[in-house]
């Protein structure tokens, strides 16, 4: 049985998104690109939110979306898991999902956070 290779992808490079933003209207530092993932086997996705401004009075938001379509800017999009961070400052909340193997682009999405910027970031984990 030959070995898997495992690859780490990122999904959004470590950003520092300031206050404000909704998931409809997100900060433009905020939307990270669409990533393909269709080479790999799935993966563990996995996303990160701290707290690098200071307290907030609303914690940020990482959402991760998908789309069915291969290339150019999608017209479908779905969500497919999201999770909050905390509101001290500080605060450093993580979590991992699996990634199944039909999934072909996925990109991450932030916002909420108010008051103070919030760094997020998010890696895949991928198999081949």
């Amino acid at each position: 049985m030959a070995a898997v290779t495992k690859t780490p992808v990122p999904i959004l490079a470590a950003v520092a998104v300031p206050a404000g933003g909704t998931k409809a209207s997100p900060n433009a530092l905020g939307i990270g690109p669409w990533i393909d993932v269709s080479a790999f086997n799935g993966g563990v996705l996995g996303g990160r939110i701290r707290n690098t401004g200071g307290t907030v009075t609303a914690a940020g938001q990482m959402v991760w979306q998908w789309t069915p379509e291969a290339s150019g800017t999608p017209t479908k999009i779905y969500d497919l898991w999201g999770f909050g961070g905390g509101m001290a400052s500080a605060d450093d909340v993580s979590t991992s999902i699996r990634l199944d193997k039909e999934i072909g682009r996925v990109r991450a999405v932030c916002y909420g956070n108010v008051t103070s910027a919030v760094t997020f970031e998010s890696d895949l984990a991928a198999g081949s």
